[in-house]
């Protein structure tokens, strides 16, 4: 990079700097909670500022987007948190997020679906159900992974790329496929022992 673009680029982060805090500052005064050195790029979020809460040190790539549009703090994403490009998050219902997951490029969250259903002008009802999402703690989700509504997953598991989660995931495993399926078990830490074998207190 040639010393005279520095100056430059220093302006357009302090620019971004400044828009984010002023977008920031406008979700809080509407009721949404977002918690400190949250980084976001661009308009990020869409729906009811009071369902959203939004934990501290939470990143979203440029492109990434939450959409909540059900009743408070319906839509829940912990701290440390990752959405790279082009996620999204549309909530109607309940979604939760756990600390320290991380969410691939251009993946699709959602806790409804859409009815089979067509009104009398031929169109297709907009009125499906609606289960919660749940996301447990350190959980990596690869990149186009789709996460349908009633979905639990557990801590610490892993989403292969391109898979369509539509069933209950288990802790410590890494699940591919359409549907997703566990197909290995990820090993646990070993606990710590003393000179003597003995587990340490």
């Amino acid at each position: 990079m040639h010393s005279r673009s520095l100056p430059l680029a220093t302006f357009s982060l302090m620019v971004n700097k400044l828009d984010r805090l002023a977008r920031h500052v406008e979700l809080r005064h509407a009721g949404a909670e977002i918690g400190r050195s949250v980084q976001t790029y661009g308009e990020f979020f869409e729906g009811n500022p009071q369902a959203l809460m939004l934990g501290e040190s939470a990143r979203l790539m440029r492109s990434a987007k939450l959409i909540a549009n059900g009743p408070a703090r319906s839509l829940k994403v912990g701290k440390n948190t990752y959405f790279n490009k082009g996620a999204l998050i549309d909530s109607r219902h309940c979604i939760e997020i756990g600390d320290g997951v991380a969410v691939g490029p251009n993946c699709y969250i959602a806790d409804y679906d859409h009815s089979f259903e067509m009104n009398e002008n031929g169109n297709r009802i907009d009125d499906g159900l609606q289960e919660a999402v749940t996301i447990g703690e350190n959980v990596w989700v690869g990149a186009n992974v789709c996460i349908l509504k009633g979905v639990r997953i557990g801590a610490r598991s892993i989403v292969g790329a391109g898979s369509v989660v539509t069933k209950n995931l288990p802790p410590d495993v890494v699940a591919v496929g359409s549907p997703a399926k566990p197909v290995r078990f990820l090993a646990l830490p070993a606990k710590n022992t003393n000179q003597s074998g003995a587990l340490a207190q």
